[in-house]
């Protein structure tokens, strides 16, 4: 945990030793979304010092962007407070490492409430999604994430500001190809990734069944891995690492079964 958390530290040093051009590069290529709110964070200050009241400063979002947007922020002439789904930072580049085990999701992560005290001023935060935006009234409409309904309910709220960060980061995006949604896995979230690895132990484990015929157990046995960015292509090495170093030798009867496939649409892999 600590060694992730000083890492972090390091980058976001390195990111205040280069011009605003050269961090909303850095921020564009790891958070997908949000450049704003980095961009923005210097230029806060001046902006806070010309009135003596207080800004209500609100950010949605806990990811690179909002993370980093607090971070930076140096002055104590706001009201700030951060309203996200999650209640935590994920260090995003260590997923693919979280689906083999080789790293566990919590010491990836870091409790948002954690960051906000280090903060030399007061930093709020409540744990729900933003739905609705009214820029005219400056009010945002939110509402918790009680999925399971287990504490009585989504509770709904409104919270004025007087700035509005929005940091969500960016979706995934599935091109409209039909089936994606229902029949495939995304690795953005750390649930993602713990979704991934009890999918690929299902798979060996059914793979296993005597009843299994060759050609289905081929089918089980075949993972793809579409995309041949970074992540893509990180996570099919991931993935070739932990079959062959870990599971070829709980399942040695099936091991030879094993394809994995990346799947690109351009003319070569790591085309960034």
């Amino acid at each position: 945990m600590r060694g992730y958390y000083t890492f972090f530290e390091r980058a976001l040093r390195a990111f205040n030793d280069h011009s605003t051009v050269s961090k909303l590069l850095v921020i564009s290529s790891v958070s997908g979304g949000g450049l704003l709110a980095f961009s923005d964070a210097n230029a806060f200050q001046s902006y806070a010092e010309g009135d003596g009241k207080k800004k209500k400063v609100v950010v949605l979002g806990t990811g690179w962007a909002g993370v980093s947007f607090l971070k930076n922020l140096k002055s104590s002439s706001y009201d700030v407070h951060i309203v996200s789904p999650r209640n935590y930072f994920a260090f995003t580049p260590l997923l693919p490492s979280v689906t083999n085990g080789t790293v566990e999701g919590r010491s990836i992560v870091e409790p948002i409430r954690n960051i906000a005290r280090k903060k030399p001023f007061g930093v709020g935060f409540k744990e729900a999604e933003c739905y609705n935006i009214d820029p005219v009234q400056k009010k945002i409409y939110c509402r918790s994430t009680d999925q399971g309904n287990t504490l009585g309910g989504n509770e709904e709220f409104t919270m004025d500001y007087d700035v509005l960060i929005v940091a969500m980061g960016a979706k995934s995006n599935t091109f409209n190809t039909p089936g994606v949604e229902e029949h495939a896995h995304f690795l953005k979230e750390i649930e993602d990734a713990q979704n991934i690895r009890r999918s690929i132990i299902d798979c060996y484990e059914r793979a296993s069944l005597p009843s299994i015929s060759e050609e289905e157990r081929k089918r089980i046995m075949h993972f793809v891995v579409v995309g041949g960015g970074p992540s893509g292509v990180e996570y099919a090495a991931e993935l070739h690492d932990f079959a062959h170093d870990d599971l070829a030798k709980l399942y040695p009867s099936i091991k030879d079964y094993l394809r994995i496939t990346l799947l690109e649409a351009g003319d070569h892999i790591l085309n960034m």
